[in-house]
């Protein structure tokens, strides 16, 4: 075999190494598109569920004030109802004011609150959710209604 015919040999060798990159390409594209769709499939049925669920979320909010506490209540309870709600099956998220102190943050068992002061904020689960898991929809409905809940407040506050 002369040079000519090695230097063509390789190219061809090459060609097809290269084609056959190409199909592995396209097929690891093709798993990743399928995944893609599979994951916005999931997406929107979380989110038609959510819309389904009732929430378990209440919010009390008595003097209808933002402070950092009440703030800070809201994106606790996001993220224990991101982690299932195990924080707020058992205990409410709450702020309290007590003398000179207009907003401290006061987290009690149901049933019990604090020794001084008075707890004027508080999120909590439902009684008939604090037993059980809860579904995905509700998880995600309490997190709504704790972002609409947020964002409602905002703009009353900053108007008045």
């Amino acid at each position: 075999m002369n040079n000519t015919e090695n230097n063509f040999h390789t190219l061809i060798m090459r060609h097809h190494e290269n084609e056959e990159q190409i199909r592995e390409s396209r097929k690891a594209l093709e798993a990743l598109e399928e995944e893609r769709r599979r994951i916005e499939r999931k997406i929107r049925e979380e989110i038609m569920l959510a819309s389904k669920c009732y929430s378990p979320i209440v919010i009390i909010n008595k003097k209808d004030l933002l402070t950092k506490e009440v703030k800070d209540a809201v994106y606790d309870a996001i993220k224990d109802l991101n982690k299932g709600g195990e924080k707020l099956k058992k205990s409410y998220f709450g702020v309290k004011s007590y003398e000179g102190w207009q907003s401290q943050r006061s987290d009690h068992e149901y049933g019990y609150g604090p020794k001084h002061g008075a707890v004027w904020f508080r999120i909590e689960i439902l009684p008939e959710y604090r037993k059980r898991d809860l579904s995905p929809g509700e998880i995600g409905a309490g997190i709504k209604r704790l972002g609409d809940y947020l964002e409602n407040i905002t703009k009353t506050t900053e108007t008045a």
